[in-house]
């Protein structure tokens, strides 16, 4: 990988970030966070210059996009391995569906190629119609998921977990309840992506460049040490698909 040397400062160090991955033809760029926090959870910086450069790469960029953030130390209290554990990093995808979810959990999938990571992908299905069933999107989920069930019956380091939602609030309830059980949350930007599952949720985000999901992970009211990577599909690729 390379380094940058933004010369110019904030303003233009999003171009030197979009240059690089097109010369390199990078495959993701990942951000940190302009937000951070201190090791008690308290939030202790927020660089206003480094989230102007995340919105501009978000928009700009050739690639998928991740930014990443840490509530903790990446993960849960630890404890004292025994012979029936025999992974040590515990990965979880929140799986909604669409684009931006389906680059989340490939991701997850290219992390498995280390034999100390556990993968457990969460898919949060409506009660609503099923209208959706019917798009080329629903059918590229339900090709990447049947290979993750599969692989899951096959005995690899994978669990499937489908869990019925009535709403939005349903779904943050749900995400609230296990924020602790991960060291790594992996999950989809979905920013402008209406769904059941979210209902209700857009006109409270506070960072938009984290998603509705991503923006729960970095809220001051959830008490997590997690660590988070929010992914966005190529937006470019997108729009010439649409």
């Amino acid at each position: 990988s390379s380094g940058i040397n933004a010369e110019y400062g904030f303003p233009l160090m999003h171009e030197d970030i979009v240059n690089i991955a097109l010369e390199k033809k990078t495959s993701l760029i990942i951000l940190p966070l302009h937000r951070r926090w201190s090791i008690n959870g308290y939030i202790e910086t927020e660089d206003k210059g480094w989230r102007n450069v995340n919105r501009d790469v978000l928009e700009k960029a050739p690639c998928s996009v991740a930014i990443f953030f840490s509530r903790g130390s990446l993960g849960r209290k630890k404890v004292i391995p025994t012979q029936s554990m025999s992974s040590s990093l515990s990965i979880c995808v929140i799986f909604l569906g669409g684009n931006d979810d389906r680059e989340a959990l490939v991701l997850a999938k290219h992390m498995l190629k280390n034999p100390n990571v556990r993968l457990t992908v969460i898919h949060y299905l409506s009660r609503e119609s099923r209208e959706l069933e019917d798009t080329e999107d629903y059918m590229y989920d339900v090709v990447l998921l049947d290979e993750i069930k599969q692989r899951a019956m096959e005995g690899e380091r994978i669990d499937y977990v489908p869990q019925v939602v009535d709403d939005g609030p349903d779904t943050i309830l749900k995400i609230r309840s296990m924020a602790n059980q991960f060291d790594l949350f992996i999950v989809g930007r979905r920013f402008g992506v209406h769904t059941p599952q979210t209902s209700g949720l857009s006109e409270w985000i506070e960072l938009p460049e984290l998603g509705i999901i991503g923006d729960l992970f970095a809220t001051k009211e959830l008490n997590t040490r997690t660590s988070v990577l929010v992914v966005q599909h190529p937006k470019k690729l997108r729009q010439l698909r649409d």
